[in-house]
């Protein structure tokens, strides 16, 4: 097959040229997006339960829904947040769990045991968990003239235009003020007349109406009969009857409450560089692709800046589109620097433009081949396949540089005694001919079909060994396809696109590349006769200077290999006990380094946290957001600052993770370009703009790809259990506060911490027989926070209509008392005195893992500080454990210090994936060389490689984590590749010689610029991933980096280590 492409040259060159249209049109069809495609089986169920604290939520709906769900199959862990009014429980099933079948499952259970729950608790909602389901983007409405409206505007008019848009799903809305229509009563008014709440609501419902009521004939037409009785303005809404005067008299609404077109009482803010500001955020579909989204967002948003322009206009506040044109930059420029260097080496070595031109031309050409089928594979564009491709960039010369070395060698036999200075063989001291000024390809030609069938016999004899070589890269990252957990399914991706580009790239060595050689041979002899022409000038004496001082390089470096393998040999065993011994240390100091899951990321933003004392209600927090606004923004390092308080109780994705109290504010600090903002952290802890203590919790904020695996701010969870919630309330802010002072600790959480004021109201069961207390519950909601009793239509859009006490008649304790309830037969029942009130306080949330109660208290630890913080930490919960009082003198708690993300868990299935690889490549090298021995010598560079990672990464400052050990799987395909290269050549050699040392020598001396030349591209293709890592950084930093390392000492273990252990299998064998 392989000889027959060869011989048509131009049937091989329009299949290439096939595929590469393939390629381009699959880029163009690419899906865009930032992260690859998961289905993570964990759900989150959403019950509301309006008005009750966590112990009730708890209690009444919490359990009954866990106790339901726990028979659900294939489930792996139950955990639950019980909060005022709302109940959510992430429901975790085992990897492989489709969660549409889950989801099905879980609505049938939910069905049964709704009845069970109490009346006013909502349905539950399920929203299965998607990582990578984040804002594209985020927009500033800025206000030109409509004030507390701006928020409506952005509800009825812009969220519709946008939403319409082709590829965006949703569009969030955070900050500004909810329409309501306000209905304020009177209560002196409304008591004198005999009326509460609970009447003016059915009044209104009763009145305020629109509703079908059947179908008439009028002849032979049927026509549907509707009641319309829907307030149309202010006015009518005043005008609805709510009791009959004197002498049949009306008495509207208007005469005892005050109607007006108003806003919902807030229970957040958003704040932008001080500035109240209303956000848009905007999700895209599952599907669609991510930059085409984003550019019909922006032409939209120019449309509406000039349709609305004197109300409002918009501008882009963050936009994530952005990542995913860095990273396609990144790989742009690493793939362009790396051939760029690998370019100048193959230059340098081969000295010849023509030479290192046709090598370097694989690499384009393999990458457009290789976007063709990832789009086959429905492999979407993103950090991950990208990254993939930027590691395939730098493996895919080495077999177009042993292609070429094995043509150069063919042609060269009829017309020099040596191959040329790249590839020379040297069995002996002879003077070596000058070939620097010559090109590699000169040779004596014959005709079409003998040059074809010369090349066609070159390709074929490294065809087994590069075929093997490639292969033994691909089973390494096939398992990673395999495997489960959501590390792997985002690797999975990247592992494809390194499969996918280095199957290209064999194709192009053994296929293209001697094709183009043959043609470029035949066109050089029809042009010059058969001579090349060489370079003109300065550059052709440059590179003539620059080709014979590495020549001299090679050969000097040659000699010393040479005697460092006569050494080796003459000491074999003492050889590998050294080698091992090194081996040894490497994975030592590889189990020493810190691990995590992803290495820390370049952030270009600083998250802040703050939390005012318990009680403090939002707007006293929004001063104080402002105040810290003020004083960040005088730095000359911040660009703009976005705060959030309090919670908006309408997002979903905010209940899901927890919705802050008043009392609490989270700012986003984006730095200006060029800023690290771990250097800024120190000074935004120590400010205190009013004076008042507040303690700030800074941190970068987490790339990426740390969100999406779970790696946030948060590094650890203190997880107790055995508690009461009194002593928790002791307990947990004590040991919040030890932890504050550790100098090893750097961030404390504060969700769920800090006991919440609660005013307690008992009835006083023998005093009153009736009403029930639940009745009593109600009507105090109703009167205080308010109920909403119908809507409003304004044209096409529907506002609430919010019915309650005047707001200056609820705001005291006393107040209470004065609250009446209707009993019928206009009868009143006064609430003084029926109530008994206490102060107390309460945690603002109960939660729970597997049916168990727990608390928890999460922290974070600078990566270098863990080995020495952890046991101090320890000690510090014990002794509060110890002086917790109890039965014993000690609490019968008990705790565990975890990993907020399951660094261990995650990288397990990667382990998994390297051992299988390791077993693939050796049963690979079995079937391919007939030898159960023999690979097992050639996977001996594997455990070479270790002292390199090691060393690389603890001088780097980096750890053990998916990116690091990404690496070192990747590592293993490519260093036994030397190992192959230098056995295959030693087995042509023993057809010639029986002495096994000689062959050994003379391989050594025949590979080593080729197995040297393949190594240092490689590497050049690896260092722009090193040292300019762009978006991905946290993921292709320290895989580059290991790389880097272990290709240095794989690299000699393959080529010092490997023959000891060939020299000893033989000898034995020989015996």
């Amino acid at each position: 097959m392989l000889e027959h492409l060869i011989h048509r040259p131009v049937a091989t060159v329009m299949l290439s040229g096939f595929l590469v249209l393939l390629g381009v049109l699959g880029l163009a069809r690419l899906n865009v997006s930032l992260f690859p495609e998961m289905d993570v089986p964990q759900i989150y169920l959403l019950t509301e339960f309006p008005g009750q604290g966590p112990n009730e939520v708890e209690q009444m709906v919490t359990i009954p829904l866990e106790e339901a769900v726990s028979g659900c199959s294939g489930l792996k862990e139950l955990e639950s947040r019980s909060e005022r009014g709302l109940s959510v429980i992430k429901v975790t099933f085992e990897w492989g769990r489709k969660p549409e079948l889950a989801m099905v499952e879980l609505r049938q259970i939910l069905d049964r045991v709704y009845s069970s729950l109490p009346e006013n608790a909502s349905r539950t909602t399920m929203l299965a968990y998607d990582p990578t389901r984040e804002p594209i983007m985020l927009l500033h409405v800025q206000d030109r003239g409509l004030g507390r409206r701006l928020r409506f505007f952005a509800e009825t008019s812009l969220r519709p235009e946008l939403e319409q848009l082709a590829g965006v799903a949703a569009v969030d809305i955070d900050g500004g003020r909810k329409r309501e229509i306000r209905i304020a009563v009177d209560k002196s008014k409304a008591y004198a007349l005999g009326l509460d709440i609970r009447t003016l609501a059915q009044s209104i419902r009763s009145h305020n109406v629109e509703r079908s009521v059947g179908f008439v004939h009028a002849g032979a037409i049927e026509k549907t009969v509707r009641l319309d009785s829907r307030a149309r303005s202010l006015e009518e809404i005043g005008s609805i009857p709510v009791k009959k005067g004197k002498e049949n008299s009306i008495v509207p609404l208007s005469a005892v409450a005050r109607v007006r077109d108003g806003y919902s009482d807030p229970t957040g803010e958003v704040l932008l560089n001080g500035k109240t500001a209303v956000i848009l955020k905007i999700r895209k579909e599952a599907s669609a692709n991510t930059l085409h989204t984003v550019r019909a967002v922006r032409e939209a948003l120019k449309r509406i800046n000039t349709r609305h322009r004197e109300s409002v206009r918009i501008s882009i506040l963050e936009n994530k589109s952005e990542e995913i044109r860095d990273s396609i930059d990144s790989v742009t420029t690493a793939a362009a620097l790396g051939g760029a260097i690998a370019f100048v080496l193959l230059l340098i070595f081969l000295n010849s433009i023509r030479s290192a031109s046709l090598i370097g031309l694989t690499m384009p050409i393999s990458i457009l081949i290789s976007f063709g089928f990832l789009y086959l594979f429905a492999v979407d564009l993103n950090i991950m396949s990208l990254g993939g491709m930027a590691l395939g960039v730098g493996m895919l010369i080495d077999g177009s540089i042993m292609v070429s070395e094995s043509i150069n060698r063919e042609l060269q036999r009829n017309q020099i005694p040596e191959p040329d200075f790249a590839t020379q063989t040297r069995g002996n001291t002879e003077a070596r001919p000058d070939l620097t000024g010559a090109e590699p390809i000169t040779i004596f030609r014959d005709n079409k079909r003998d040059l074809s069938a010369r090349v066609a016999r070159a390709t074929g004899s490294i065809t087994g060994s590069l075929t093997a070589s490639t292969l033994t890269t691909v089973v390494v990252f096939l398992p990673i396809t395999l495997v489960s957990g959501i590390a792997a399914a985002m690797f999975k991706d990247l592992a494809i696109a390194v499969i996918v580009t280095l199957l290209c790239g064999l194709y192009c060595s053994l296929v293209l590349m001697p094709v183009c050689a043959v043609l470029l041979e035949l066109r050089a002899t029809e042009s010059r006769n058969g001579s090349s022409k060489p370079m003109q000038g300065r550059w052709r004496a440059a590179l003539h200077t620059l080709s014979r001082r590495a020549a001299g390089f090679m050969e000097r470096l040659e000699d010393r290999y040479l005697a460092c393998m006569r050494s080796t040999l003459a000491r074999p065993r003492r050889t590998i006990l050294l080698f091992l011994a090194m081996s040894g240390s490497g994975l030592l100091l590889l189990l020493l380094l810190p691990y995590s899951l992803m290495s820390d990321s370049v952030s270009g933003s600083v998250e802040v946290e703050f939390a005012l004392p318990p009680g403090s209600d939002y707007e006293r927090t929004t001063e104080f957001a402002r105040s810290l606004e003020s004083e960040l923004k005088a730095l000359p390092e911040i660009r703009s600052t976005l705060t959030r308080i309090g919670h908006e109780s309408d997002d979903p994705s905010e209940k899901v993770q927890g919705r802050m109290p008043e009392n609490q504010g989270a700012m986003t600090v984006y730095l200006k370009p060029g800023i690290r903002g771990a250097a800024l952290l120190p000074g935004i802890r120590s400010l205190d703009p009013r004076g008042e203590n507040i303690i700030l919790q800074a941190a970068p904020a987490p790339g990426a790809i740390h969100r999406i695996l779970g790696q946030g701010r948060r590094g650890f969870n203190l997880d107790m259990r055995g508690l009461s919630n009194q002593q928790a309330k002791i307990l947990m802010p004590r040991v919040a506060r030890q932890l504050r002072k550790s100098p090893h600790v750097s961030s404390v959480g504060f969700r769920n911490q800090g006991n919440q004021p609660l005013l307690k109201l008992a009835v006083r069961d023998r005093l009153i027989p009736s009403p029930s207390p639940a009745l009593i519950a109600t009507h105090l909601k109703s009167s205080i926070k308010g109920v909403v009793v119908s809507r409003f239509r304004e044209g096409d859009r529907s506002i609430d209509m919010r019915l309650r006490l005047d707001e200056g008649s609820t705001r005291r304790v006393e107040d209470l008392d004065q609250i009446k309830l209707n009993l019928g037969s206009d009868k009143q029942l006064s609430l003084q005195g029926l109530l008994k009130a206490e102060s107390v306080s309460s945690v603002p949330a109960l939660l729970r893992k597997n049916q168990s109660g727990l608390h928890r208290l999460s922290f974070s630890i600078s990566r270098d500080k863990q080995d020495a913080a952890l046991p101090e930490i320890r000690k510090n919960i014990e002794a509060a454990l110890v002086s917790q009082p109890g039965e014993t003198g000690r609490s019968r708690a008990s705790y565990s210090i975890r990993p907020a993300a399951r660094a261990s868990e995650e990288l397990q299935p990667l382990f998994f994936a390297f051992l299988l690889s390791g077993i693939l490549i050796y049963q690979l090298l079995a079937a391919q060389f007939e030898s159960y021995l023999q690979p097992l010598a050639l996977l001996i560079s594997i455990p070479g490689m270790l002292p390199g990672c090691a060393l690389s990464l603890f001088l780097f400052d980096h750890g053990l984590n998916i990116g690091s050990a990404t690496g070192m799987v990747l590592l293993t395909g490519i260093v036994i590749n030397s190992s192959i290269a230098l056995f295959e050549e030693t087995e042509m050699r023993r057809t010639k010689t029986t002495d096994v040392k000689t062959a050994l020598m003379q391989a050594g001396r025949t590979r080593l610029r080729p197995i040297l030349l393949t190594t240092m591209t490689t590497a050049g293709g690896m260092l722009p991933l090193a040292f300019l890592p762009g978006t991905g950084g946290s993921l292709q930093e320290p895989m580059a980096i290991a790389i880097l390392g272990g290709l240095i000492t794989g690299t000699a273990s393959a080529i010092v280590i490997y023959p000891c252990f060939y020299y000893l299998i033989e000898s034995r064998r020989t015996r």
